[in-house]
């Protein structure tokens, strides 16, 4: 399902684009969510009359706030920056509780969405929408025509709620609004992380695969025009035999690689030397950080049959060092962990004597699951913690730093080579990359990978800076000052980017 995320966009085009939505709805069935933000304006649904307003007309129009009737169900309500809006055009199904299911999937969505905040939010007996206690945080009003929805809910994220002062909120006063921002006490949580982790939640909700397109005239994620890609990162074209092999072998298997779904700038020259990250537990991602490509969606049960698809594949292309990642399965009680265990155990019976790298998520911070892929000693493990802490609200917004540090230093103490990695170009400072040194260090990191960030496309964070390269020098020269063994510094690193190399050098030393 495509998710279009509009920026900041006047509430008459949006309804324009509604219209037009629920038209490609009917017309071949493709549905879509779009996600936005209003310049402040009041909007009254089918319920709704101006004796919800204590000032006349000429009031609003000269604070510039504009004054909407639309076809939603509903009573009043406004909208402005710092609210999140987001409007569903989807066929309803009849079958299956119809609008009644369809707003109750709305709403649980948002108090999913606010509880991966640690905001315990609830329905309220007798009154549509999100509740915190009884204060009101989201509205819904769903317009249908001919079993497809258009229009949706308001999220109120922002502090600044003086809109509601002067209505009477969903008619019925005395109510009163809060936001997220009020009733943590932190204005610093952005509102892609809201979007990012709200499009994880509606995917699981809705059971949707979703794909996020970010459109021409959104404000929040654009990128400096001033950018440009610097030659170095730009990469030709496969032209040598071994690439249409490896790609042969991969697909042939029905596999999948990191370094295609993932967009890598190294696959030509990695499927070329013959080799590939092996991407297990399927293609599909519980969690969605802005920075990747990987599809987010409900994936599918773990296939038994592809531990043994993986070991032969690793034999066909005659791997020395066989790396496995994964989607993050959030949604196996083990988060996949006894699925990996399996499959390094497949490619050691096959290949003894290759080096077998795993690349793993953070299991959300179980000991058990991790203990399970540490008990089939591979010889690396490696787990990235991608980015400076700072900026993990709004580029890993459903993982934690903490919890990604405490799974490297387990590793580390049971003697394993343990490996990290992280990206630069998404707002950090340098000094911020020599602190992340010294912590990973710490917790006990013998190789480090650190690559400039490449947006996957317009869909993805913005590139905030591309980094030169003597500065990814001067990285390098940092880390090996903190004691860490081994280190690839420049633009197109990436996690398993000669991945042997570096375990060859940590074995010899």
């Amino acid at each position: 399902m495509k998710i279009f995320d509009l920026g900041l966009i006047a509430y008459s085009d949006a309804q324009t684009m509604q219209e037009e939505a629920r038209q490609r709805v009917l017309d071949c069935g493709e549905e879509c969510l779009f996600l936005l933000e209003h310049p402040s304006v009041i909007t009254f649904g089918r319920n709704g009359g101006e004796e919800n307003l204590p000032h006349d007309r000429t009031f609003f129009a000269s604070r510039g706030t504009a004054m909407v009737h639309s076809t939603r169900g509903g009573n009043i309500t406004c909208h402005f920056p710092g609210q999140l809006v987001a409007y569903p055009i989807m066929r309803l199904d009849r079958q299956s509780g119809g609008l009644r299911r369809f707003f109750a999937d709305l709403e649980e969505t948002v108090i999913r969405t606010l509880a991966r905040f640690g905001l315990m939010a609830a329905r309220l007996d007798r009154h549509p929408g999100v509740w915190v206690h009884e204060r009101k945080i989201c509205s819904i009003g769903i317009a249908v025509k001919h079993w497809v929805s258009s229009h949706g809910l308001s999220l109120n994220i922002a502090r600044d709620l003086s809109l509601f002062d002067v209505i009477n909120p969903c008619g019925l006063p005395g109510v009163k609004a809060t936001s997220l921002h009020r009733e943590l006490n932190d204005d610093s949580i952005e509102m892609d992380a809201v979007k990012s982790i709200f499009i994880q939640e509606f995917g699981n909700v809705f059971h949707r695969a979703t794909q996020t397109f970010f459109l021409p005239g959104q404000v929040h994620t654009r990128e400096d025009a001033s950018l440009r890609l610097p030659p170095w990162l730009k990469r030709p074209l496969p032209k040598e035999r071994r690439f249409f092999q490896t790609r042969s072998v991969v697909n042939g298997l029905a596999l999948s690689t990191v370094c295609k779904e993932a967009r890598c700038p190294n696959m030509h020259e990695c499927f070329s030397a013959g080799t590939a990250t092996f991407m297990i537990l399927g293609d599909r991602c519980t969690r969605r950080c802005p920075f990747c490509n990987i599809t987010s969606g409900c994936p599918a049960p773990p296939d038994p049959n592809e531990v043994r698809r993986v070991a032969r594949a690793a034999v066909e292309l005659g791997l020395k060092h066989v790396v496995l990642t994964s989607v993050t399965r959030d949604d196996l009680h083990d988060g996949g962990a006894g699925h990996f265990a399996a499959v390094v155990e497949a490619v050691r019976r096959e290949l003894p004597d290759s080096g077998i790298e795993v690349l793993i998520p953070d299991f959300q911070g179980s000991r058990s699951a991790l203990e399970k892929v540490m008990q089939t000693r591979p010889h690396i493990i490696n787990h990235n913690v991608e980015t400076h802490p700072l900026l993990y609200s709004r580029i890993r917004p459903q993982a934690n730093y903490g919890q990604s540090i405490e799974l490297l230093r387990r590793v580390h103490a049971k003697g394993i080579t343990t490996k990290s990695g992280f990206m630069v170009g998404l707002g950090e400072k340098d000094e911020d990359v020599r602190e992340l040194l010294r912590e990973l260090r710490h917790a006990g990191c013998d190789v480090v990978t650190i690559g400039q960030y490449m947006r996957p496309s317009k869909a993805h964070m913005p590139v905030r800076r591309y980094v030169p390269l003597d500065m990814f020098a001067q990285y390098a020269i940092w880390a090996k000052e903190e004691g860490i063994t081994h280190v690839v510094s420049s633009p197109l690193a990436r996690s398993s980017y000669h991945a042997r190399e570096a375990l060859s050098q940590v074995l010899s030393l």
